[in-house]
């Protein structure tokens, strides 16, 4: 497709109608997740905000005579985008770099933009090295024994220890949180995959999750006896959080369900609707802070304290990644560091000559 001379404005309109396609495109073709859509999404529309703004040196009204100058104009967004660091951080700029570079390179190939917009200078910027903070086992067990002491109202999903007078959900969302807090340390999920679980995906006769990851790549999960135990007991009292659901059941009496059907959300909340990933972190947050950690406890630190534990015994690295449901061995890598720091500890305690003030 040959571009005409346009105006500033009006290569900007043919942006803008681009990038909504650009959008549709990731949900519809590609089928990637809300969530990256929803960030690729905010990060073009800022770019074309900019665009639109005074930053460039471009009348509204000047007549472009190619996209070639309107592409050497936009190279000055990169150097734009590297001046607001720290306040963005590398991580969310090697985001946006690589939203622009998908976006021209959607552009070139279905909307006949010049392939000079993929060679222009998106450089990701050096990324600070962040250790992955993770849980201990004493840890793990101080959230669960918190569970039976708070008593917060079930905004937070955060419920008091059953007792005579607890109300019945209550004592389900005692037994939900310990199911998932569990679930989280044994099977080292991320938290989208733990809430979009439903009661098909569990195998309890093999102790397995059917888990759909990212990209909707699935694996199997494998959880402890313990988790099993905690899952079943949530389940024989499932239905009471289903009951509360106002929008399916006006009155509890009108739910003829005994037990949860296969294709039912797995977690629910204290209104009887399926658990969101925001009331996972937030309940977990709260369980944090009552606990006294010195970690905040958040939904993916399970997940790094899941990786840890098992490259700690002595997990092959390719055995982790796979039940991380890493496509890249180079995800996995980032918890190397703890085998590291092992070994060296290892050496430093059994070698004759590893002390700094060994003799001669």
């Amino acid at each position: 497709m040959t571009m005409v001379p346009q105006t500033r404005l009006a290569w900007l309109d043919t942006l803008e109608e681009v990038a909504s396609n650009f959008v549709e495109h990731l949900t519809i073709g590609r089928d990637v997740s809300r969530h990256t859509v929803r960030a690729y999404g905010s990060d073009i529309a800022t770019f074309l905000a900019w665009l639109r703004g005074p930053s460039l040196l471009i009348e509204p009204e000047e007549t472009l005579q190619s996209e070639m100058e309107l592409c050497r104009h936009v190279e000055s967004y990169a150097t734009h985008c590297y001046q607001r660091i720290p306040a963005l951080k590398p991580a969310t700029l090697a985001r946006t770099y690589a939203t622009l570079r998908s976006f021209f390179k959607y552009a070139v190939r279905h909307h006949g933009f010049a392939s000079t917009w993929l060679t222009l200078p998106w450089v990701n910027p050096k990324q600070p090295t962040a250790l992955p903070h993770f849980l201990t086992q004493h840890d793990c067990q101080k959230l669960l024994d918190a569970l039976h002491t708070l008593h917060n109202s079930p905004d937070e999903d955060l419920q008091a220890e059953p007792s005579a007078k607890t109300d019945p959900v209550d004592a389900v969302l005692l037994l939900r949180n310990r199911a998932i807090v569990l679930t989280l340390f044994t099977a080292g999920l991320r938290v989208g995959e733990l809430t979009g679980l439903r009661w098909h995906d569990l195998d309890a006769e093999e102790g397995t999750l059917k888990v759909l990851g990212k990209g909707s790549r699935e694996r199997l999960a494998f959880i402890s006896p313990e988790t099993l135990d905690a899952l079943n007991s949530y389940r024989q009292q499932w239905v009471v959080l289903l009951q509360r659901n106002r929008q399916r059941f006006p009155k509890a009496s009108q739910c003829k369900h005994e037990r949860p059907l296969p294709t039912d959300s797995l977690w629910l909340s204290h209104t009887g609707r399926p658990l969101s990933a925001r009331s996972v972190a937030r309940m977990l947050a709260s369980l944090g802070e009552h606990t006294g950690l010195t970690q905040v406890v958040h939904p993916h630190i399970f997940r790094h304290s899941f990786a840890t534990h098992l490259l700690n015994h002595n997990v092959d690295l390719r055995v982790v990644q796979e039940l991380l449901g890493h496509v890249s061995i180079r995800s996995t890598q980032i918890y190397t560091h703890l085998q590291t720091r092992r070994l060296r500890q290892a050496y430093q305690a059994a070698h004759p000559r590893a002390e700094a003030n060994a003799s001669p």
